[in-house]
């Protein structure tokens, strides 16, 4: 019998800009299968803080536990977060904090302009004019490295969830470029989804809209029951 259902991910995963909080696809999916849910999904987050998360808690997890994780973009990059380090506290002002149980993570805050639906098909860098960020992107930034970074983590998942019931999906088709995703219970790409099913917010926002919540929903519960 399953336990609880476990979320990991960026917002996507969280009922975000949503006006009834309570109508996420996460709430729906345990409302159906009357399991309690636990989520750790952070906004923005990147896949070195998912994964981490997904270590903190990888002790907590049962043998018949559901266990979802979005995966985001392999461009996006968070860092934990040290109080002694001049040129991160400098920065915090324009960062958004998440925080878990071991650690503090940081990254560069949202944008304050709305901005195209199709800027989430690439993910390019850009300078934000605010300074640690801007450094690290410009000086150490590889996609190749992220991109290897990301499929580590997803073969580290597959082990550690190996006697669970993990069902990953990813931020976009363009996110997965040269990466391994042959998980048996690989749900799918959600921004593709969103574009397809013409259900994000607005022309500005890609986040899922209600309905949007309610046919990803219904995506994940079929592959929740037809899995072995």
């Amino acid at each position: 019998m399953m336990k609880n259902i476990w979320v990991f991910g960026p917002s996507i995963c969280l009922p975000f800009n949503l006006k009834n909080k309570e109508l996420g696809w996460v709430n729906i999916i345990s409302n159906e299968l009357n399991i309690p849910v636990k989520n750790y999904a952070g906004e923005s987050s990147d896949n070195f803080f998912i994964y981490s998360t997904i270590c903190d808690h990888i002790k907590s997890f049962k043998k018949n536990d559901i266990i979802i994780v979005g995966w985001s973009h392999p461009s996006r990059k968070t860092f934990i977060y040290d109080n002694s380090n001049y040129k991160q506290k400098k920065a915090l002002d324009n960062s958004l904090l998440l925080k878990t149980k071991h650690n503090t993570y940081i990254r560069s805050g949202s944008p304050k302009k709305a901005e195209s639906f199709h800027k989430w098909f690439s993910m390019k860098p850009r300078s934000k004019g605010i300074e640690y960020y801007d450094n690290w992107f410009k000086d150490y930034y590889n996609i190749q490295e992220q991109r290897i970074n990301f499929q580590s983590y997803l073969y580290a998942t597959t082990h550690l969830l190996k006697n669970n019931f993990y069902f990953p999906f990813y931020f976009s088709k363009e996110s997965v470029i040269d990466i391994d995703i042959s998980h048996k219970n690989n749900i799918g790409f959600v921004l593709d989804f969103i574009k397809k099913n013409k259900v994000s917010i607005s022309k500005e926002d890609a986040h899922l809209n209600e309905k949007g919540h309610i046919l990803w929903a219904k995506k994940i519960l079929k592959k929740i029951k037809t899995a072995k």
